[in-house]
């Protein structure tokens, strides 16, 4: 499954090296499209999952300072920030990423992931909620800190520099 990162339609087809929506015919190769999952699933881990955490665990003791080792969520937690980070970038309305979500997640494919977390975020319109504002407050925290503004939609742009496992 694959996302158009230009309009958020989730009909996409990959042609040979590329990926092609079917919608608005954006195309981009399908090494940059990975490049851009792995990026928005690291920011998911330290802009949602992280934080999460972090203020569950303040909530209880407002001294704690704690590094975490947190286990992986599954890969669609990547998809949706992907759809999140594209959709902010692209200056859609807040409305149409909870909807472009929304209908992710009727996806019979996704339905089947047996994950506590994702089941969670399922059930919960407000988890879903968090997620955005999560993901868009740890985005422009990002640029802000790095003195940066974006133009217009080119992916996850360059400046949106999050190192992947690989980069490190």
């Amino acid at each position: 499954m694959y996302l158009c990162t230009n309009c958020l339609s989730l009909d996409v087809t990959k042609i040979e090296r590329f990926i092609v929506c079917n919608k608005c015919s954006f195309k981009k190769p399908v090494v940059q499209y990975n490049r851009e999952l792995e990026k928005a699933k690291m920011v998911v881990r330290f802009g949602y999952q992280y934080r999460k955490r972090q203020e569950n665990d303040r909530r209880l003791n407002p001294k704690v300072k704690r590094a975490y080792y947190l286990p992986e969520l599954d890969d669609i937690f990547g998809f949706l920030g992907l759809a999140v980070l594209n959709g902010v970038i692209g200056g859609l309305a807040y409305d149409a990423i909870k909807k472009m979500i929304k209908q992710l997640l009727n996806d019979p494919l996704v339905i089947k992931i047996d994950d506590e977390d994702f089941k969670k975020f399922l059930k919960s319109e407000r988890e879903q909620e968090k997620f955005i504002k999560y993901i868009q407050a740890y985005r422009n925290k990002n640029l802000s800190s790095q003195g940066k503004k974006t133009a217009g939609n080119k992916g996850l742009k360059k400046n949106l520099h999050v190192k992947s496992k690989k980069s490190r």
